[in-house]
């Protein structure tokens, strides 16, 4: 790659800021401008996730305070078909017998 790659590679890498200062050419110049940008653009996706997120656990503790206030905490929906289903088989027992 040869000695440019560096300022893009490295652990110690240059600022985009200061890229085209240390490295006098115009394709620095562009090249930190569009690695600024990327830069840029990266953390603000970052904070728009980190927002969602924080959203999202709000979101489910207002829920989970709702249900819980309501006395539905603990509820599950799939019991009301287990539970109909086994007092239609008690009651066919019943018949039965």
């Amino acid at each position: 790659m040869g000695w440019w790659a560096s300022p893009f590679f490295s652990e110690h890498s240059l600022s985009p800021l200061t890229m085209g200062y240390a490295l006098p050419s115009a394709v620095f110049q562009i090249l930190g401008k569009v690695r600024y940008e990327c830069v840029l653009i990266h953390y603000i996706m970052l904070n728009v996730i980190q927002v969602l997120e924080v959203c999202v656990v709000f979101l489910w503790c207002v829920v989970s305070m709702w249900n819980l206030v309501s006395g539905r905490l603990f509820e599950a929906p799939g019991l009301q078909v287990v539970e109909r289903a086994s007092t239609k088989a008690a009651e066919k027992e019943r018949e039965d017998a």
